[in-house]
C-alpha cells in the first residue's frame, strides 16, 4: 500500500476529518475518516487503563461495518481525545 501523509492545520482536537482520494487514471475512490474517541471523562476520574481501552474497544466495535480501522494514531498519557483512522470498506 502506498502511504501519504496529510497535515492538517488549525484542527480541534474533538473534529472529526473525511478524506477523499480519487486515483488519476482509474474510477476508483477511497475515503477515509479521523475519528476522535472522547476521553475526558475518564481523564477527570482515578480510572485505569483498561477502562481507557474499554471505552476505545466499544468505540471501535460500534462503528459501521462500512469503515475498517486502519490506525490507531499516537497519543500523549492523558489526552482528552484518541484518533482513529478509518477506511471506507470497497
Amino acid at each position: 500500500m502506498k502511504e501519504i501523509c496529510i497535515p492538517f492545520n488549525r484542527m480541534n482536537e474533538a473534529e472529526r476529518a473525511e478524506v477523499e482520494v480519487r486515483l488519476s487514471e482509474s474510477a476508483q475512490i477511497q475515503r477515509y475518516r479521523l475519528e476522535s474517541v472522547d476521553m475526558r471523562e475518564l481523564n477527570q476520574t482515578k480510572t485505569s487503563a483498561l477502562d481507557r481501552v474499554e471505552r476505545l474497544q466499544h468505540f471501535i466495535n460500534s462503528y459501521s461495518g462500512n469503515w475498517e480501522l486502519i490506525q490507531i494514531l499516537d497519543t500523549i498519557e492523558g489526552a482528552d481525545y484518541i484518533h482513529l483512522l478509518y477506511r471506507e470498506r470497497i
